[in-house]
């Protein structure tokens, strides 16, 4: 382990996961030091411990290309939902066309219901997990929720 001697920083979107990726909350006030400070850091490790690093931290999809300098990432986006919808070789990962081949095949989808936010009773994640009302703390730049039915009842109540 390369690491284990040296002092980590956390990347920047564990730092400070209020502010998104090309906020300008990174080119002023906190974001700006802390990101400058990062920055000077990641330069002083060797490329195995750079390396070692990446894995220990892998970018969310919302920071897609980062560790490389790139934006070259392809994803659906509605609202703050991101999801990657192009496979490596430039084709779009999900079409219409291929739904309706999968239901010809009589391949079908598993459906999956958002509801029944508790844990299991064995206290295993399960995708009740998915729900509205799943208790888990997130952020956006000005505002913090406990779940996703509060940010949705807090956007209708904003338009």
């Amino acid at each position: 382990m390369a690491l284990q001697d040296k002092n980590i920083m956390p990347p920047p979107w564990l730092a400070f996961p209020e502010i998104e990726r090309y906020s300008i909350g990174w080119r002023m006030g906190y974001g700006e030091d802390y990101i400058d400070r990062f920055g000077h850091w990641l330069d002083t490790l060797i490329p195995g411990e750079r390396a070692e690093y990446r894995a220990l931290f892998p970018e969310p999809v919302s920071w897609k290309g980062w560790w490389d300098d790139e934006d070259s990432s392809e994803v659906l986006v509605h609202g703050d939902f991101l999801v990657e919808a192009w496979q490596p070789e430039g084709r779009p990962k999900y079409t219409r066309q291929w739904l309706q081949q999968e239901f010809a095949a009589g391949r079908k989808r598993e459906l999956c219901l958002f509801w029944g936010h508790q844990l299991s009773e064995d206290g295993q994640l399960t995708k009740s997990c998915l729900s509205q009302w799943w208790m888990e703390d997130f952020y956006t730049m000005a505002d913090s929720y406990l779940c996703m039915e509060q940010y949705m009842m807090a956007g209708k109540a904003s338009a």
